[in-house]
């Protein structure tokens, strides 16, 4: 499952849970082993879900704030991933153009060196050639003296 899919599967569970989002504050239960994660609306508390986490010699209210912050912030937390996402692939996207355009300007340069070698093969090959003939010729004019 890609990183995509997971947040779309979030935004679904989350949009679903959207009229629970004022389910966000945590109180310990009556026996204070538990936490109890529930709405204060017009000052009265309404719990919702009880967090037990005494069971595995866990304190229950650090999991209970944990989940009331998520329940509450958790679209919000979305979207920033989703923009991040969308980001990283718009960079992504920038580095593979950048990347070819890389690619094609190495190809360019390795051309122009092999153009440049031809002709400096060309000019050291005539070079050698003007040489070999005045050489000819000064030992053909001696010969001629």
């Amino acid at each position: 499952m890609t990183t995509t899919t997971n947040l779309i599967e979030l935004r679904k569970l989350a949009e679903a849970a959207k009229p629970w989002r004022n389910v966000n504050i945590v109180k310990p239960s009556s026996d204070d082993d538990t936490a109890v994660i529930g709405a204060e609306i017009d000052g009265e508390f309404y719990p919702c879900v009880d967090v037990d986490c005494d069971q595995y010699y866990q304190d229950s209210k650090p999991f209970a704030e944990w989940l009331a912050a998520i329940n509450e912030h958790g679209i919000e937390l979305l979207d920033t991933l989703e923009a991040q996402a969308k980001q990283i692939e718009e960079l992504q996207a920038d580095a593979e153009s950048m990347n070819d355009a890389l690619l094609k300007v190495a190809r360019m340069a390795e051309a122009l060196r092999r153009e440049q070698d031809e002709k400096l093969r060309y000019e050291l090959d005539a070079a050698a050639a003007i040489k070999l003939r005045k050489r000819h010729n000064a030992t053909a004019h001696k010969g001629n003296v």
